[in-house]
Formats: structure tokens, C-alpha cells, sequence
């Protein structure tokens, strides 16, 4: 079946068939919003069609840059992958999966994120589970202790403040990896998302130093909940100022719910201990070029040496193959080699390995990989870039 399917970008007059798969596969409304039938130059929405020009299935690559190894780098973030329910089972999602990512490629992405409806589908396809987007809820009233602790001014926030605060996500982002980067020109960069009654700035002598997006809701009773969509701080001053702020509603709103926390300082200062989860969207990770994702990563000076390295990917071919890995001075290459290999990976182990949430050990052991010569372990490692991937954000 796979040989009949043609995938290419779809056309401005197919999107409203585009949004009917999507809407029944995921739900939604009869018709179709507006910004489901616009032409959006921040992504590209492919269609896979039958011999006859039937549309059978529909994928979107979002051009998002993400922070990763302190730079702002393009990914594909994938989305709306949609097949019709008659044409399930035959390789439709699988070969819009591959012309994506061999678009992606083309512009320049390394790695690729997903949030999956089905996990066995994008696994197969060569993405690994590599982390969660957490929304908890805690009791209003048990920050209360941060209010006597709140050394920062608080200032509400406007439309003049976005570029302010754009600086203020790149300081808290360029220091983990995942972290979304607006693009300018969007909704996102140019004005507050909808649902956000306020913005609360915390400042100090260097100036913003930490913001919190709110939502006040509905009602004033047991039920009520003050929901933030977005918290950053650069400091423990303006974190402790922050929820200092958020608790002033414990009398109205019993329970806050934070939507999406970076690590880090928010976290040393949140009482965890008594949250409550309140939905965890789990995503994966994929390498979409393994040779730009070695040229791109910002090796150890000190590091030199070498292994090879075969890797098994079926899905993007320019991935699969055996390799030579060579560390000098800070930079690393990948090219092609005949050599035995010390290392056989999977691309989902790679994924792992990049993301930051497994050794060559571990993939070891979860059959992910085959450790021929332990000795090149060692540098397998130092693929693993700084902390574990964390996604703020859905798309």
C-alpha cells in the first residue's frame, strides 16, 4: 500500500479536508476556526493521498527554535498527524512521518518532538518517550509563607513590557533544554495569550528579574482556581516574590494551578511535597539528523578520540549506517565508515542518549543498543546534552 501513497504540502483549498480528518480523529467543532483554514508561514502541513488524489492522512511541521546547549536551535515539533479511518493500518502515518522528516532535514532540524495519542505508532517510527508536561495544582494558602519573604517590587505588566519579557524567557531558557523561543512577528512574541487576565512583574535593581501570567477563572468558593500559564524567574528573590503575589487569593481561590514549571528555582522554592497532579501530557523525542546534531553540539574542549558507531534508523536513511564519531577540540564529525562498530544504536536509543534521559548503559539494557566495545561508552555519553529535555509548551 505504501508505494500508492503520495505525500506532499497540502494546498490553501484542501485545508477545510485537512481539518475534517483532524476533527475526527481528535474531536472538535463542525466548523472549522480560522486559523485551522489559514496559510501559516511558521509551518508546513502535509497531505498523503491515494492513487485516485483521495487525501488519507495529514501531519503538520511546526518551525519551532527551542533552547538547546545554550543555543537557539530549529526542531520539528509535530502535530495534527491525522489518517482517515478507512485508510488505518496501511502506512499512511508512517509515510508522512518520513517526507517530514526529510523536510525538516532540509531546513536544518535536529531533533523532533511530539505529544502522542499513540505511543506504539511514533516508537516505530523511531521517537523515544523523553519526558512530560506536568500541570499540578497546590493549596492557595500554603504559599502563604513566601509573603513574608517577598524581597521584590511587583509591578503589573503590559503590552509595552513583551519584548522585556522575551529576554527574561531567553535568560531562564539559554540555561535548559527545550524551552520554546518565540518567533517574532506571532501571537506568542506580540501579545498575551488569551485566557491571561494579568501579568505581574517582579523587578529589582538589574530589572525585570521575573514575571507571572495569570488567570483569575470563575467563582470565589471551594472550587475556584487561579490558574498560571506561564511563571519564569532568574533569581530566588523574584521567584519568592512571585508566589508571594499568587498568594494574596488564598481567601478567593483556594487552589492554584500551574500549568507548566521550569526547573530549577521555581522548583526549590515550590512546596511540592503537596501538589496535586492535575494532567501530565507525556511527549517524545527524535533525532531528525544525527551528523548536524554532532556538528551543532558544543563538545568539551578537552575531549579528543574517537569510535564508530552503527545506527539503525528505517525511517530517514541519511541516519542509518555505520558511522565514525571523531571529537577534536571542541568539535565533532560524523562520516561514514566500513569499519566494525563499537556501538550499534537504534535511532529511539539516540533519542534517548540526546535528550538526556538515558546512558549507553541504560540503553544497553533496555535493548536499545549493543555496547561492543565498552570502551566507547565513554564518548557516546558526552552526546548527552546538559539536562534532561523539558517542553513548556503544547502545540
Amino acid at each position: 500500500m505504501s508505494s500508492e501513497i503520495l505525500v506532499r504540502e497540502l494546498e490553501p483549498d484542501e485545508l477545510p479536508q485537512r481539518y475534517e480528518l483532524s476533527r475526527l480523529a481528535f474531536g472538535g467543532p463542525a466548523e472549522a476556526p480560522p486559523s485551522a483554514l489559514e496559510v501559516r508561514a511558521d509551518r508546513i502541513r502535509y497531505g498523503a493521498f491515494d492513487g485516485r488524489g483521495h487525501l488519507l492522512g495529514t501531519a503538520t511541521d511546526v518551525f519551532h527554535h527551542r533552547w538547546w546547549d545554550g543555543e537557539a536551535r530549529p526542531v520539528a515539533d509535530v502535530g495534527g498527524v491525522a489518517v482517515a479511518p478507512e485508510a488505518r493500518g496501511r502506512g499512511v502515518a508512517r509515510a508522512l512521518l518520513g517526507h517530514l522528516l526529510a523536510g525538516a532535514r532540509g531546513r536544518g532540524a535536529g531533533l523532533s518532538f511530539l505529544y502522542p495519542t499513540v505511543s506504539a505508532l511514533y516508537r516505530s517510527a523511531g521517537w523515544a518517550m523523553v519526558g512530560a508536561r506536568r500541570s499540578i495544582d497546590i493549596p492557595t494558602a500554603l504559599l502563604a509563607d513566601a509573603r513574608s519573604r517577598a524581597p521584590l517590587a511587583l509591578r503589573q505588566g503590559t503590552a509595552a513590557d513583551l519584548a522585556g519579557l522575551s529576554t527574561l524567557r531567553s535568560a531562564v531558557g539559554r540555561l535548559r533544554n527545550g524551552i520554546l523561543i518565540p518567533t517574532q512577528g506571532t501571537e506568542a512574541a506580540d501579545s498575551f495569550p488569551e485566557g491571561i487576565d494579568g501579568v505581574s512583574i517582579a523587578t529589582d535593581d538589574g530589572g525585570d528579574a521575573g514575571f507571572v501570567a495569570w488567570g483569575r477563572g470563575s467563582g470565589y468558593h471551594e472550587d475556584a482556581v487561579l490558574t498560571v500559564a506561564e511563571i519564569m524567574a532568574r533569581n530566588p528573590e523574584a521567584a519568592t516574590s512571585l508566589l508571594a503575589l499568587l498568594s494574596s487569593w488564598r481567601s478567593v481561590a483556594p487552589t492554584v494551578r500551574f500549568i507548566a514549571v521550569p526547573s530549577g528555582l521555581l522548583s526549590h522554592v515550590l512546596p511540592l511535597e503537596v501538589a496535586r497532579e492535575h494532567r501530565t501530557s507525556r511527549f517524545m523525542g527524535r533525532v531528525v539528523d544525527l551528523a548536524s546534531l554532532v556538528r551543532a553540539r558544543h563538545w568539551p574542549a578537552a575531549l579528543t578520540g574517537g569510535c564508530t558507531i552503527e545506527v539503525e534508523d528505517r525511517l530517514a536513511s541519511w541516519n542509518h549506517g555505520r558511522f565514525e564519531l571523531a571529537v577534536d577540540g571542541g568539535r565533532g564529525e560524523l562520516s561514514p565508515t566500513t569499519r566494525a562498530p563499537q556501538v550499534t544504536a537504534s535511532v529511539n536509543g539516540l533519542a534517548s542518549l540526546a535528550c538526556g534521559t538515558a546512558t549507553p548503559e541504560m540503553l544497553a539494557e533496555a535493548g536499545l543498543a549493543s555496547l561492543h566495545d565498552p570502551a566507547a561508552a565513554g564518548l557516546l555519553r558526552q552526546l548527552m546534552v546538559g539536562p534532561p529535555v523539558e517542553l513548556l509548551d503544547y502545540f
